[in-house]
């Protein structure tokens, strides 16, 4: 009886840690849109971010929204994924974990040496999280997306 009960919890460590491993080993891939809002010009959503554009205007309220770039890198848990930014801007993002269907990261914009943004993400896969960046007198919003394959 007790060499049962010992093979179960061996077992039960041996599925526990197939299951870690094989949760670590999911490659995430991350894309960032970089949007310039901006109140210079007239009124307008670049054809572009059709998809984000009412809800940009809600957190971000500027006059005109253009896509100035993307871009798309992947990583398993703990790489680390960098994009540059305009405005000689650096995103740099930590995956931190899987955590059921979202995403953990660390997230940090860097101008040279300077921090101006560092926090933590926690996003559903698929779903898209947007982060403002100071630009000037305009805004440089980040629609970060991660998808897990």
């Amino acid at each position: 009886m007790r060499s049962a009960w010992m093979w179960c919890v061996i077992g039960a460590g041996l599925v526990a840690a197939l299951g870690a491993s094989a949760a670590s080993a999911q490659t995430v891939s991350v894309h960032v849109v970089q949007v310039r809002a901006s109140n210079e010009g007239g009124e307008s959503v670049d054809p572009l971010l059709a998809g984000l554009g009412e809800r940009l205007k809600r957190q971000y309220p500027y006059k005109n929204y253009k896509r100035v770039g993307s871009d798309s890198e992947s990583g398993a848990v703990g790489a680390v994924l960098r994009f540059n930014l305009t405005g000689e801007r650096t995103l740099t993002l930590t995956l931190s974990a899987l955590d059921g269907d979202q995403v953990v990261m660390q997230a940090s914009v860097t101008r040279g040496r300077e921090t101006v943004i560092n926090t933590s993400l926690k996003v559903r896969k698929g779903r898209t999280v947007l982060i403002g960046v100071p630009l000037g007198s305009d805004k440089l919003v980040l629609a970060i997306t991660p998808a897990v394959k």
